[in-house]
């Protein structure tokens, strides 16, 4: 491209993308074609990769998947063409929102700390923070192979202290309640909790939506795996206008929020006094989760999203009375998850097999799953739950 014009309007471009994310996405879903349509009318430019970048997220955040990933591989070989100009603004973009449905979280969350760490170099300073909000945020879920709770809480405490001393309190508020969410499991008893684990820190004032979502997010995992499904299904009724407010969300936090929507959908289904009413609606929403997952996992990463699925389907077939699916679906998510480094869902698949056994009186399998569980819980540092699944044992049998 050789219009200085056009040049300097991509260069306003970028930052009305970034700025506008928080503030205005439909300014920015307007901003990002923008971009793509001066890349595709006037030629190529540094910024060209983070113009497709942006298409990318945007597409798959309306469900546009083959597209997006198009996208995405023209986004990365125009880095690679620009001798990797901006790709600390590449890596946020992608990263962040595309690439998790595509290969293993915990490869993203290195990318993103590069991503930081090049912007830092080159004095691009907006854009290497969002890159290590980046990798906060999807830390929390992505555990990598021999990292303890206590390690990614270390990480996050540091990350916090940078993005204060830039004075990005969004940001910090966000990772804020990652970091309670990992102390409530990181308790040595259940007592050591501020009341009780699956507590958050309520706000003075109304939360921006990226903040809201983690909370939401946070909460709707912790009461889930407390077995405090009452308290989760609150959370869930108010779950499609916190979705609404943020239709572009980052991919870590949609994956993880209907990965635990759908298993509460599952479990809300065998309460006790459930209407007929109350099973249908839960009912449908786990098989939409399901073809979701389903969908993920056919596109993109079976690391992140194979065990995820099966343990979806064998909570789904237990409430439909389908035991024998059941129990070989638990076996199957066990399996499957043990081949990853998600030492947490890991340690969930083999609680809820244990749970199921229990329940349909097998107390010698439920015992076996259990110790799993709690090894897997100590293993990852989350002590509430060890202590959890300790009193679930002693009533075994």
């Amino acid at each position: 491209m050789d219009d200085p014009i056009k040049k300097a309007a991509l260069r306003f471009l970028v930052i009305v993308v970034r700025m506008s994310y928080s503030k205005n996405q439909n300014l920015m879903l307007v901003s990002v074609m923008r971009m793509v349509e001066i890349t595709m009318t006037s030629g190529l430019t540094p910024d060209a990769s983070f113009a497709f970048a942006s298409l990318s997220f945007v597409l798959y955040g309306s469900g546009s998947h083959p597209l997006s990933d198009f996208c995405s591989r023209v986004a990365l070989a125009l880095l690679q063409k620009f001798d990797l100009e901006h790709s600390q603004c590449v890596a946020f973009s992608l990263f962040f929102f595309v690439l998790p449905y595509k290969q293993p979280l915990q490869s993203c969350v290195d990318s993103l700390r590069r991503g930081y760490n090049d912007g830092m170099s080159v004095g691009d300073v907006e854009w290497a923070l969002l890159c290590l909000r980046g990798a906060a945020s999807i830390s929390l879920f992505a555990t990598e192979r021999g990292k303890t709770l206590q390690e990614v809480e270390k990480e996050l405490q540091r990350n916090m202290e940078t993005l204060n001393a830039f004075r990005r309190s969004t940001f910090v508020s966000e990772i804020s309640y990652a970091v309670a969410a990992l102390r409530n499991l990181m308790a040595d008893t259940l007592d050591d909790s501020p009341d009780d684990p699956t507590i958050l820190p309520e706000p003075s004032q109304p939360l921006h939506f990226v903040v809201l979502r983690m909370k939401v997010c946070c909460q709707m995992w912790l009461t889930y795996l407390f077995r405090k499904y009452d308290e989760a299904a609150e959370i869930a009724q108010g779950y499609p206008d916190v979705e609404a407010s943020n239709p572009f969300a980052p991919a870590a936090s949609v994956i993880n929020e209907q990965f635990y929507l759908g298993l509460l959908a599952c479990a809300m289904q065998r309460r006790e006094g459930s209407t007929k009413d109350d099973i249908s609606k839960w009912r449908n929403l786990a098989a939409g989760v399901i073809t979701k997952f389903s969908s993920w996992l056919n596109d993109g990463s079976a690391w992140n999203f194979e065990h995820k699925l099966d343990l979806l389907v064998a909570e789904q077939a237990y409430s439909d009375g389908n035991l024998v699916l059941a129990a070989a679906t638990y076996e199957k998510a066990v399996a499957c998850s043990a081949k990853t480094s998600y030492i947490n869902e890991e340690a969930l698949c083999c609680e809820r097999a244990g749970l199921f056994h229990e329940e349909r009186g097998d107390a010698d399998t439920a015992k076996t799953y259990y110790e799993t569980a709690i090894l897997l819980y100590h293993r990852w540092g989350a002590k509430s739950k060890v202590a959890d699944l300790k009193a679930l044992l002693k009533n075994v049998g």
